[in-house]
C-alpha cells in the first residue's frame, strides 16, 4: 500500500482498434491466480479472438453504417445550435443589439451587455436543442441512417467487440499491477490475503462486477461477468466445467480510503499509528511560517522532527534520486525554518516509501548535505523499513 496513489490508483492509455481510451483505475484487484498466468491466459484468450474476430466485410459495413450516422447526427446538431442561437439573440434585444452594433463582439463589450446573465431568456436554445435530441432518438424512416443505427444495433457490436475491450482493458490493469508486486517483492498469495482480511475488516468493499474466463473452451472461449463480493474461491466455466480465470475489484472505504487521500498516503497514516501505537508523544502537521512539518515527536531531551515522501516509484533511476535529492533539501529547509522559529530539533529524518535495498543504492550516489545544522541533527533520508528501529533508538 506504500505506493504513490496516481501509481496504486493509476490513469491507463488503452490502445483500442487504432485509438487510445484513458481508463483510471479506482480498486485494488484480487486475481484468482499470479498475475503471470493471469496475463498468459489472456494472451491465450486474445489469440482466440483474433482468429474468431467478426467478419472483416461485417466490421467494414458497421463502422460505414455509423459513420453515416455520425455525419446525418452531426447535421441535425449543427442546424439545432444555429437555430438556438439565433433565435436566443432574436428574444433579448440586449443580445440583438450587441449583435447589430460594431464588430467584431470582443469579451469585455459581452461582459459589460449581459454581466451575469440573470436578464437572459433561454427558453429559445431550451426548446430547440430539446426538441433535436428528441428527434434523434425518435428518428422515423425518413432519417434513414439514424435509424439503421438504430435498428441495427449489432453494428455496434461489429464495430467494437465489447468482450474483447473488457479483456483488453483487465490484461492492462493486471500488466500495471504485476509491475507493483514485483517492485515492492510482495507474493501474490500475500497480497491475496491481504485483499481478503481487509475486506473482512471492512476497510475494502466490493466494486462489481467480477470478471470471469475460460481459454479452454472452443473458439472464442468464454468471457463473462459475475456479480458477487465472494473472493477465494474457485470459479468454473459455464461451459465447459473447468476452472476458470477471474480478478475483482474492491474500493477503499472508512479509515483506508482517509489514509489514501493523506498528502503521505498510507506512508503517514502508518506512521501515525506506529507512533500510537508505542505511546510516543507527537504533534502532526504543525504550522511554521512557509513550512508545515508532518511529525514533531515531543521529548523532555528534546523534539524530533520526521517528514514523510511517498514517492513515486515506476519512473527512472535518476528521477528517484533527483526525487531524493528534493526529500533532503526540504527537510534541511522546514529544520532551518523551525530554528528560525526558536525551535530546535536533537535529530530530524525523512522516511521515505523505498525499500532498504532499493534505498541505499542511491543514497551512496547523493553527495553529502554540507549544511551545518542538518549535520548537526544529523538529517538522513530513511527507508520505512528501517523507520522503527531508528524511532527505538531516538524517540523514547
Amino acid at each position: 500500500m506504500l505506493l504513490h496513489r496516481t501509481e496504486l490508483f493509476p490513469r491507463l492509455e488503452i490502445p483500442i482498434e487504432g485509438s487510445m481510451i484513458t481508463i483510471a483505475a479506482g480498486g485494488l484487484p484480487f486475481l484468482s491466480e499470479s498475475p503471470k498466468l493471469i496475463r498468459r491466459s489472456l494472451k491465450d484468450l486474445a489469440g482466440k479472438y483474433a482468429v474468431h474476430s467478426p467478419h472483416p466485410k461485417r466490421m467494414a459495413e458497421a463502422q460505414d453504417r455509423m459513420a453515416s450516422a455520425q455525419a446525418a447526427i452531426a447535421e441535425s446538431m449543427r442546424d439545432a445550435f444555429a437555430l438556438a442561437i439565433l433565435n436566443t439573440v432574436a428574444a433579448n434585444a440586449t443580445l440583438l443589439e450587441l449583435v447589430n452594433g460594431p464588430k467584431p463582439i470582443d469579451r469585455p463589450r459581452l461582459r459589460q451587455a449581459v454581466k451575469d446573465y440573470s436578464g437572459i431568456d433561454w427558453s429559445p436554445a431550451t426548446a430547440l436543442l430539446a426538441e433535436a435530441f428528441s428527434t434523434i432518438f425518435h428518428a422515423d424512416k425518413s432519417r434513414k441512417p439514424v435509424q439503421q443505427l438504430l435498428i441495427h444495433i449489432d453494428a455496434l457490436k461489429d464495430a467494437v467487440d465489447l468482450e474483447r475491450f473488457k479483456a483488453q482493458v483487465v490484461d492492462w490493469l493486471v500488466s500495471h499491477f504485476q509491475r507493483l508486486v514485483q517492485l515492492r517483492g510482495v507474493h501474490h498469495d500475500d497480497w491475496a490475503g491481504l485483499v481478503q482480511q481487509l475486506h473482512e475488516d471492512a476497510f475494502l468493499e466490493h466494486a462489481g462486477p467480477l470478471y470471469f474466463w475460460c481459454t479452454q473452451c472452443e473458439e472464442t472461449g468464454v468471457f463473462g461477468t459475475l456479480q458477487t463480493s465472494h473472493i477465494g474461491m474457485d470459479l468454473f466455466c459455464p461451459k465447459c466445467g473447468r476452472r476458470a480465470f477471474y480478478i475483482a475489484a474492491f474500493h477503499s472505504t472508512g479509515g483506508l480510503t482517509q489514509a489514501f487521500e493523506l498528502q503521505d498516503g498510507a506512508l503517514a497514516a502508518a506512521l501515525a499509528w506506529h507512533l500510537t501505537q508505542c505511546d510516543i508523544d507527537f504533534d502532526d502537521g504543525v504550522k511554521l511560517p512557509d513550512a508545515e512539518l508532518d511529525f514533531v515527536v515531543k521529548d523532555d531531551a528534546g523534539d524530533r522532527l520526521i517528514e514523510c515522501k511517498m514517492n513515486h516509484l515506476l519512473g527512472q533511476e535518476d528521477a528517484l534520486l533527483s526525487t531524493l535529492y528534493k526529500n533532503r533539501n526540504q527537510l534541511r529547509d522546514h529544520v532551518l525554518i523551525a530554528k528560525n522559529q526558536g525551535i530546535a530539533f536533537n535529530c530530524a529524518a525523512c522516511i521515505v516509501n523505498l525499500t532498504r535495498q532499493q534505498l541505499v543504492p542511491l543514497l551512496k550516489r547523493m553527495e553529502p548535505e554540507p549544511d551545518a545544522d542538518f549535520v548537526r541533527v544529523c538529517g538522513q533520508i530513511l527507508s520505512f523499513e528501517d523507520a522503527p528501529q531508528w524511532l527505538k533508538q531516538n524517540c523514547r
